[in-house]
């Protein structure tokens, strides 16, 4: 007996099921992985920068401890309002928010998420023993209106040095 054979194209019903449960599986495990990993990339824009900000906070007082020894002014917010996609942040002499920033030489050349501040406890010159400035990083990553906060404190100790007061204090997080 002679059997035709007929050519077959496409895939079972069979064949695509599997085919759409394997594709699942792979979303369900690697998207929130990948979401998080997203997450994870934007806050990592503070702690850059406040690192940044306290080493020339830091290089600015020790520069000017043998001179006077006094902390950078109060500067800041910048940019006045936090944004949920990176922006160029205006940090130039056209934004007098941006003195103290000018002043210590910080400057990110970046788009930022978060607005940057930073406050001295005193305008003094010589800063006295106990002297706080305070280096904050404020966003609101999703738009809701809850705002992710991180600070950084510098105190002038008894050795009239600057130092962290203590490590770095995160409000809100992932809002």
């Amino acid at each position: 007996m002679n059997r035709v054979r007929r050519r077959t194209y496409g895939a079972t019903l069979v064949e695509v099921a599997l085919a759409i449960g394997i594709a699942g599986v792979f979303l369900a495990v690697f998207v929130p992985t990948f979401v998080r990993e997203l997450r994870v990339r934007k806050l990592d824009e503070p702690v850059e920068m406040l690192a940044a900000m306290e080493a020339r906070v830091v290089a600015h007082y020790a520069e000017s401890k043998s001179a006077r020894g006094c902390l950078p002014p109060a500067s800041g917010p910048v940019p006045a309002t936090p944004h949920a996609q990176p922006f160029t942040a205006d940090f130039s002499d056209a934004n007098p928010a941006a003195m103290g920033f000018r002043i210590i030489g910080f400057a990110p050349n970046r788009p930022l998420r978060f607005r940057y501040s930073m406050t001295p406890s005193t305008e003094a010159c010589p800063a006295p023993v106990g002297a706080r400035i305070e280096l904050v990083a404020e966003g609101n990553l999703d738009q809701d209106g809850q705002h992710s906060r991180f600070t950084r404190a510098l105190v002038v100790d008894a050795h009239r040095e600057l130092r962290a007061l203590a490590p770095l204090r995160v409000e809100r997080a992932t809002e």
